[in-house]
């Protein structure tokens, strides 16, 4: 057997082995319980099986030089992205950071070094902005910072090298990317990226006969950044108060608020308002309902949706829930009292934790549901444009005694594969 017929075979077998799995979910889920002990043993042998033949397959084509034609597969970064450690690409993994990208793109010639990023703090900027006594103690870089992002109506504007700081920080607190959500960073209203409308398809062909067409061809994944801020108010006693390093302070509250909503926008952003779509409702990912009126999920839910992207040539490497999902899962009891022992697929998926996904969703006469997200998160790109703003409203609340700001920041949401992303709806206590 050559190896283009090795290939077709492992094709066939692990399909076959990944319909085995679904049966094994499909069973557990129609009878409402969980899988047996023999039932787990079983599907984590299938698991196994199939990822094993999924790497064999990969081996193969790489030995044939069969392009897959993915743009973003199993967690890795972009086209254009690959090849290089420092992430110059159009996109950044998890563990890239964009201020290293900014670095490199400017090739030096920026007006900050990131050694300089390090030393800028918005929220000493602010405070300054407030109280110009505290000029006196700001950085040489915050204070060239100050001198460049101001403007004629008095707002200020991060420099794109500090801009890019400010961001990285809001990156380290959200959830989705913690997960391992994409970011794209934005330097225009509207920019694109290609990606295809499906896995490509081929055939076996005879001497000097022509190939199959595959019915897949590249589009564009546009990206229209959405305008986020929010205002911010304390009293003119407490700027006049702070002490050295309260900056921090005012800093973190704003990466702690901008970071817990860019994870609600990219989980369930409606689209509406002006807002991002986000996985939710997004067109093509699949929802996976826990019946007319929700119901407690059990691990055979969770096992179906990873079966779900299993097939789809996904690989999920973590789930987003609500803590009171959480809790639901840590309190679950064999029936000897002991903790139950989730299957080994699902426990290797890393968990994150959002208060972002709420807990009175109505679904048919309940209205106490939530939901879960499991996904091959580097396919879920989050464009953020350069430049965080912020804004003083010097007069609008004067007559309180106190003193507000205004933060500015666009952002957008998109899929590299819609198949990457499973929802489960109507998730109960």
């Amino acid at each position: 057997m050559n190896a283009r017929q090795r290939l077709t075979t492992l094709r066939e077998e692990r399909a076959a082995t990944w319909g085995n799995m679904q049966q094994l979910s499909a069973a557990a889920i129609a009878e409402e319980r969980d899988l047996t002990a023999a039932e787990y043993a079983k599907y984590n042998g299938l698991e196994a099986d199939f990822r094993a033949k999924g790497a064999e397959i990969e081996r193969l084509e790489r030995e044939e030089g069969i392009e897959t034609g993915r743009t973003i597969d199993r967690g890795t970064p972009l086209a254009g992205e690959r090849g290089s450690a420092a992430g110059n690409g159009p996109v950044l993994g998890r563990e890239q950071r964009m201020r290293d990208w900014a670095a490199k793109r400017s090739s030096g010639n920026g007006s900050f070094s990131p050694a300089e990023a390090d030393e800028f703090c918005l929220g000493n900027v602010l405070r300054a902005m407030v109280q110009p006594a505290f000029r006196s103690e700001l950085t040489d870089v915050e204070r060239r910072a100050l001198a460049e992002g101001v403007d004629a109506q008095g707002g200020f504007t991060t420099p794109e090298a500090l801009s890019t700081n400010v961001i990285d920080k809001i990156r380290n607190v959200g959830q989705v990317f913690k997960a391992g959500a994409t970011t794209v960073p934005l330097d225009s209203d509207k920019q694109s990226i290609p990606r295809l409308s499906g896995d490509p398809t081929g055939s076996w062909r005879a001497e000097n006969a022509p190939f199959t067409e595959s019915q897949h061809a590249f589009e564009r994944v546009t990206f229209t950044p959405k305008s986020y801020g929010f205002i911010v108010k304390a009293s003119e006693e407490l700027f006049q108060d702070m002490v050295p390093g309260a900056g921090r302070v005012i800093e973190n509250a704003i990466v702690q608020t901008a970071a817990l909503e860019l994870d609600r926008a990219v989980l369930r952003g409606d689209g509406t308002g002006n807002a991002p779509t986000g996985l939710r409702f997004q067109p093509g990912v699949t929802i996976q309902s826990l019946g007319a009126n929700g119901a407690t999920p059990e691990n055979a839910n969770l096992m179906a949706a990873l079966s779900t992207l299993l097939g789809a040539n996904r690989e999920p490497n973590g789930i987003v829930y609500s803590p009171r999902t959480a809790q639901t899962f840590a309190g679950k009891m064999d029936s000897t009292g002991q903790p139950l022992r989730q299957p080994e697929p699902v426990a290797a998926l890393a968990k994150f934790v959002t208060n972002q996904l709420p807990n009175n969703l109505t679904v048919g006469t309940s209205t106490d549901t939530s939901e879960i997200y499991l996904a091959q998160w580097g396919d879920v790109l989050v464009g953020i444009r350069l430049g965080v703003q912020l804004r003083l409203l010097g007069e609008r609340y004067a007559d309180a005694g106190q003193i507000a700001w205004r933060v500015f920041l666009r952002a957008d949401v998109q899929l590299a594969h819609p198949e990457s992303a499973v929802v489960i709806t109507g998730v109960r206590p």
